[in-house]
């Protein structure tokens, strides 16, 4: 899936990612979702923004390979 500017999905996954109650688990998972997002509209400065989230977030529990996943996306925004 590519996503656009205007798309209503990543309207809807921006909402859930601002949740106060989504563990840290799915925060991950959206902020993955949110900078791979963000890559597909050329808005490199927020993807490498949700990547860095992400990589905090992992960091703080101690999830190793998400970590070097997040090392990995930071990596290809600085490619495009």
């Amino acid at each position: 899936m590519k996503y656009t500017k205007n798309d209503k999905h990543l309207s809807f996954v921006k909402k859930l990612y601002e949740d106060s109650e989504i563990n840290n688990t799915a925060k991950i998972e959206l902020a993955f979702a949110l900078g791979k997002a963000s890559e597909d509209i050329n808005d490199f400065t927020k993807a490498f923004d949700y990547f860095k989230r992400a990589l905090k977030i992992n960091k703080n529990i101690g999830e190793q390979p998400s970590i070097s996943s997040c090392h990995y996306n930071i990596g290809s925004v600085y490619s495009l």
